[in-house]
């Protein structure tokens, strides 16, 4: 498992992911597309998803419940 490649996919999925209107289905769509690309194993996928999910919560749980205040 190459760290360098993980950190690769995590960055660029993040990036599309902060652009995207539903970042979930964008990390869906991301693994989907790492998984046909046939580049990282299951393993590594899982780690780029999870790891993209920590990321998304610690950005946009802040984001949204300061959206959510009256």
């Amino acid at each position: 498992m190459s760290i360098e490649k993980l950190n690769v996919a995590i960055e660029y999925c993040i990036a599309e992911c902060m652009q995207a209107a539903n970042p979930l289905a964008c990390l869906a769509s991301f693994c989907l597309r790492l998984r046909e690309l046939h580049q990282l194993d299951e393993a590594e996928i899982w780690a780029v998803d999870v790891s993209v999910r920590h990321i998304l919560k610690s950005i946009m749980v802040p984001h949204l419940s300061s959206a959510v205040r009256v």
